[in-house]
């Protein structure tokens, strides 16, 4: 152990019954306490120091001085030493038995107490002490206005009595000393969360019943719906119920078709609970649009696969099965309510003439079946030669507009050409130009997302398209 401390040195002679180191050894920390040497044999000077421990020797005129301060490694006991020289010039050394310092220290984890409780807990819990070193008195208090009622020296009960959360002192005292350690220890109070809306979507001229599982000790329920045509119970939201049944109720429209988001939150003695909310459907919302099929006028390259699929309402849901009419091309795949289909398309019968794609679509939903939606558009056949190579590509796609013979004459014949990269919804990507008498030309992709697109070569009125996949990782 090193030393921690400054020499004191005496110089004078003394006389005493014991040849000794003299001094208390229980003491309190952080306060001096006089040592000195005791002893009949007559000495030139006195040297302290501490060891085993900390402790700073204070030197004042002729007598020593020591502070021991406060410190948790109770297991430390410090002794002083005495060094002397005696009037012969020969050295000495006495070490005094070891110093208790009254220094407040573990284990705090001998405190017995609950530190959690369901926000709607209300009752007691008892706090009990077990062994902090030298505490000799005990206390507890908190901060969120709980009585704290007294049963022994050290076990005390608190009175939860309210739905706070508060944080509990642990006091330890050594009265003697006057020491106090405190350990500050949070009581929580977790609300339970709301569970899920659940129920059907709506129908015209029905009701259908929505809920949410029972929130603890609710004393109401709070109902709130966006468009003003839903009714909940019969009434405009927003609809408070009072009492634990307020979790279910019946939600109706006074007509249209529309989608919806109802909300609730439900009120309980832990304070207001977080806001769940669920997307309905109510009637038989429209069809707004055919995924992969955006506009009329679109064109299809003829044998080439396109997917398809109905797009409804915001928020609409609940498709049970959908129809088809597709002309131009046959359905090759679909999910199993055949809201997503896969489509090759035809080749025209009588080329070179082009061919027609028409495609409607209804589905039903729980309500009955939606009305038809319809899309009219072109399928190419007469369009510029191309081949497009590599194909998947991973940087850039090579496009050669003919080959061998053809190639001049299809080169003459581009006139305000152009390229367009369309994803799967014939939303354009990127495109080039192509000048007159271009016969090859390169696109780079490096800074396309991978999967499956459309390639369209158009020139004047004539058009052709092939899919193309990007992949980087080949």
């Amino acid at each position: 152990m090193k030393f921690l401390s400054v020499l004191c040195i005496s110089i004078f002679f003394a006389v005493s019954l014991h040849a000794q180191v003299m001094g208390l050894f229980q003491i309190c920390p952080d306060q001096k306490y006089s040592y000195w040497y005791s002893t009949t044999r007559p000495y030139y000077t006195i040297d302290y120091t501490v060891i085993d421990g900390l402790g700073v020797v204070e030197p004042q005129g002729s007598q020593c001085y020591i502070r021991f301060p406060s410190t948790e490694n109770v297991g430390k006991k410090p002794r002083v030493v005495a060094k002397i020289r005696w009037t012969d010039n020969t050295l000495f050394t006495d070490t005094s038995q070891a110093i208790t310092v009254f220094a407040i220290g573990d284990p705090w984890e001998s405190v017995s107490m609950t530190r959690s409780f369901p926000c709607s807990f209300r009752g007691t819990t008892t706090v009990t002490f077990g062994s902090v070193v030298n505490a000799n008195s005990f206390d507890v208090s908190n901060d969120a206005g709980w009585p704290v009622t007294r049963v022994s020296a050290n076990q005390f009960i608190i009175d939860i009595n309210n739905g706070a959360e508060g944080i509990v002192a642990l006091i330890a005292k050594h009265d003697s000393c006057n020491k106090t350690r405190i350990s500050q220890v949070p009581i929580s109070r977790p609300k339970p969360k709301l569970g899920a809306i659940t129920g059907a979507d709506v129908c015209d001229g029905s009701t259908s019943t929505f809920s949410v599982p029972a929130y603890p000790d609710a004393t109401s329920y709070t109902w709130t719906a966006t468009n003003a045509n839903i009714r909940i119970n019969g009434l405009a939201a927003p609809v408070t119920i009072a009492g634990a049944s307020g979790n279910s109720v019946q939600v109706s429209s006074v007509g249209g078709n529309y989608s919806d988001i109802i909300r609730v939150v439900a009120s309980s003695g832990c304070g207001n609970s977080d806001t769940v909310r669920q997307s309905i459907a109510v009637g038989i919302p429209p069809i707004t649009g055919i995924g992969g099929f955006e506009v009329n006028g679109m064109h299809f390259a003829a044998g080439q696969i396109y997917p398809f699929s109905v797009d409804l309402a915001s928020g609409s849901q609940g498709i049970l099965e959908c129809k088809w009419t597709i002309g131009g091309g046959v359905i090759i795949n679909s999910n199993a309510s055949k809201s997503a289909i896969d489509v090759r398309m035809n080749k025209p019968r009588f080329q070179p003439l082009p061919g027609a794609v028409n495609m409607m679509v209804e589905y039903r939903n729980q309500c009955g079946w939606s009305g038809y939606f319809r899309r009219t558009g072109d399928l190419d056949i007469n369009g510029l030669p191309f081949t497009v190579s590599p194909n998947p590509a991973t940087s850039q796609l090579n496009i050669q507009l003919s080959d061998g013979e053809a190639t001049s004459k299809v080169a003459k014949a581009v006139v305000n050409g152009v390229v367009i990269l369309y994803d799967l919804n014939y939303r354009e990507i990127k495109s080039m130009k192509l000048p007159i008498g271009t016969q090859q030309i390169r696109m780079g992709v490096q800074d396309v997302r991978e999967g499956t697109y459309i390639l369209q070569v158009i020139s004047g009125k004539e058009k052709s398209a092939k899919v193309v996949v990007i992949s980087h990782s080949m």
